[in-house]
């Protein structure tokens, strides 16, 4: 599923009463927004990763995600992965073959990442050992006046402040500018960016921006993480100065250096939308952000609207407590 048709094809393919099983390979956004399309027919999800949305949240967030799909029959097979897709004399998909089991299929989905379609360029421009196109600060490529964009390049990431393979549209646009801010001459570098985003899910809105802890420890970085969770603020509470149980939960969790207190990471969950708040720490993780900066950024208050420190400022003090500085 990799474009609008794929994404039409799969649409028509939810409403045809002839396919029952459904095996969706690979738990990314794409795979988690398939999984929803066909909740009402018999769902298998595979990933070789030990949870779903692995490249965006952690473990606590992601199974409250996971139990929700599990809530509504669908089968997880993590730590999995697709050996052989089986076909029938008439060339239709009859089942997958994993590494563990054979599962009955009427249609398979695969959702499993991106690699640059690049071959064509070989021999006229600079391409990276995987295919990558090189380009330099402003979008660039070692040939003049041939610049090149989105996922046939790699991206500068602000948290390890180094190029890595990136698949978001927000990335591509912020790269289009820059190329064409810098057409004639060069104005404008790329700053990089975070690899913030966001989806709604299974009744849960969430978002990450920079390191979760699987990449952190792929970096073998040095890191640490605190993980809160707070009832979100209603008007109920500058009325009768108490928080019903009733609200819903703030789930936040940051991952930062332990040897510099940089901050690397950061995910939130709630069935309210509180996504925006992942652009404040964005913008932080490109400023170099320390724990103790975000403990005592002026983040505003209002009786109706916040608690005097906000979630973010907590995040931040429970970090410093974890490391004494506090």
């Amino acid at each position: 599923m990799a474009n609008r048709q794929d994404l039409l094809e799969v649409r028509q393919a939810s409403e045809d009463d002839n396919i029952n099983n459904i095996v969706i390979v690979g738990a990314g956004y794409n795979g988690i927004g398939a999984v929803n399309m066909f909740i009402n027919k018999n769902v298998t999800l595979i990933d070789h990763n030990n949870h779903s949305l692995s490249s965006y949240l952690d473990q606590e967030l992601a199974e409250k995600i996971e139990n929700k799909m599990k809530e509504a029959s669908v089968t997880l097979e993590m730590k999995t992965s697709l050996i052989e897709i089986i076909g029938n004399n008439e060339n239709k998909v009859i089942a997958v073959k994993t590494k563990d089991k054979i599962l009955d299929a009427d249609l398979v989905i695969i959702t499993i990442g991106i690699e640059p379609n690049t071959k064509w360029l070989e021999n006229k421009l600079l391409l990276n050992k995987e295919g990558y196109i090189e380009v330099n600060d402003y979008m660039e490529t070692n040939i003049k006046d041939i610049f090149a964009i989105g996922d046939a390049t790699l991206t500068k990431f602000n948290p390890l402040n180094k190029k890595v393979k990136i698949g978001l549209g927000t990335k591509a646009r912020r790269q289009a500018y820059c190329a064409v801010m810098n057409l004639e001459n060069e104005k404008l570098p790329f700053f990089g960016v975070q690899g913030s985003s966001g989806l709604n899910g299974f009744g849960y809105k969430f978002a990450s921006t920079g390191l979760n802890e699987k990449q952190a420890q792929r970096e073998n970085l040095n890191y640490n993480s605190v993980y809160i969770k707070e009832r979100k603020l209603d008007n109920n509470f500058v009325v009768k100065n108490t928080l019903s149980k009733n609200n819903p939960l703030i789930y936040f969790k940051i991952l930062y250096n332990i040897d510099t207190y940089q901050i690397l990471g950061a995910q939130i969950m709630s069935t309210n939308d509180e996504t925006n708040n992942i652009n404040a720490m964005s913008i932080a993780i490109q400023n170099k952000y320390t724990i103790t900066q975000l403990a005592f950024a002026d983040f505003f208050f209002q009786p109706e609207f916040s608690k005097p420190l906000n979630f973010m400022n907590r995040a931040g003090i429970a970090a410093m407590k974890k490391e004494k500085l506090l």
